[in-house]
């Protein structure tokens, strides 16, 4: 796993976010190499993960972030490349599903380090 799939993570949990998980759909997609999904609480937490991540993926790994989306959305995504982060709360998480959209990705759980997990159950 790439130091910055895990670097992405780890400021996610650090600012709160919830059921981190990265799927590994390069063979499935040609538009990025990672999904990470992060569960955030409410709009608030959504603007403040995505400011956090766009100012740390710029200073720390030099990356300009792209972000699509408003907080007031419940959706937010930002496309750093290689790996776009899907930062939304738990209702549209489940509705739009994207663990079982790409069910056939490998998937890992961030547990204090990225654990591999196959594939994620349905949580509705």
């Amino acid at each position: 796993m790439s130091e910055l799939v895990t670097g992405v993570c780890k400021i996610a949990y650090e600012k709160g976010g919830n059921e981190i998980v990265v799927m590994e759909i390069a063979r499935l997609l040609p538009i990025a190499t990672h999904f990470v999904l992060i569960t955030c609480e409410n709009p608030i937490h959504i603007r403040a993960m995505a400011d956090e991540l766009e100012e740390r993926l710029e200073t720390e790994w030099g990356i300009r972030v792209t972000r699509e989306g408003e907080p007031e959305s419940r959706w937010v995504i930002l496309d750093c490349g290689d790996i776009i982060i899907h930062l939304f709360d738990a209702e549209l998480r489940r509705y739009y599903d994207l663990e079982g959209l790409w069910a056939d990705a490998p998937m890992l759980r961030w547990e204090g380090k990225l654990v591999a997990v196959g594939r994620l159950t349905q949580r509705r």
